[in-house]
Parts: C-alpha cells; sequence; structure tokens
C-alpha cells in the first residue's frame, strides 16, 4: 500500500547505458552499451545516488565505487532524468535534487562502514533528501514536485 500518495512515489526511471565510458579520462568519448536484460542492475535503479552521479561522482567511480553508474537513475538529457510515477504520472527530476552527498567511498556520508564495503540496512547518521523520500512508499515524506 502506498501511503505517501502516488505522486511522491518512483515507480521507474530511465537508465542511460551511453554513460559509461571505457576509458574515464577520456571525457569526449562515449562507448555506446547495448540494453539488455541479463543482470539485476540492468533494469533498475537505487536511490542510494543522485540522478547522473557519474557526473558528480567521477572521482569516486574511479577509485573503486563501480556501483555509482550501475545504480542510479541517468539519462542524456541535460540537467535530469525522467522518472514514472505509482499515479501513471511521468516527471522530470533534476540532478540537483536534494539527496544525501556520497563520501570518497562511495557510500552515503555518515553511513557505518564495513569491512569488506557493503551496506547493512543501517543509516547511522545519514540524511535523506528529496531523492530518497521518492523512492520510498510509506516513509511520511510527502512533498510536492517543486521539491523535485
Amino acid at each position: 500500500m502506498i501511503t505517501d500518495g502516488g505522486s511522491n512515489t518512483m515507480m521507474f526511471s530511465e537508465r542511460a547505458w551511453s554513460t559509461l565510458q571505457v576509458d574515464p579520462n577520456d571525457v569526449g568519448g562515449t562507448d555506446w552499451f547495448w540494453w539488455n536484460a541479463d543482470d539485476a542492475f540492468d533494469l533498475t535503479f537505487s536511490a542510494l545516488t543522485p540522478p547522473n552521479a557519474i557526473k558528480k561522482y567521477l572521482t569516486q567511480f574511479n577509485d573503486g565505487a563501480w556501483w555509482i553508474p550501475l545504480a542510479s537513475a541517468s539519462s542524456r538529457h541535460p540537467g535530469g532524468v525522467n522518472v514514472a510515477l505509482a499515479d501513471g504520472s511521468v516527471r522530470f527530476v533534476k540532478e540537483t535534487v536534494s539527496s544525501w552527498a556520497l563520501a570518497d567511498d562511495g557510500l552515503p556520508v555518515g553511513v557505518p562502514h564495513n569491512d569488506p564495503l557493503y551496506f547493512t540496512g543501517n543509516y547511522g547518521t545519514m540524511k535523506p533528501g528529496v531523492w530518497q523520500a521518492l523512492s520510498t512508499r510509506a516513509g511520511g515524506d510527502v512533498g510536492g514536485a517543486d521539491t523535485f
């Protein structure tokens, strides 16, 4: 049951596989990857990272946070991504939407770190933003379209 309201709950988003680069230092060259349904990451996205996160967190990606482009909603549109909401509408969400910041290791600032590095579900002192609120169905975090 969606208690936050269908217009405040994301169901799907774009995934721009073409944003992956073979050589991350080649800012002009983007390799075109085929879309496929071979792995869970091929069809899903996570609110762990903000939209088009690879643009903002390329350093963390280059330092080993390989999941950033794989987990992120992404598009080739300037400035954001289209998301389908549970009420059937489609909205453009800006990549500057409020979201938690990522630390140098690619996990949100404030999350307890483990060895090996993985997220256990313990949010620690992380502060979720509007992007994370849109990914919940019963968080009690209802916001208007002007927030994203």
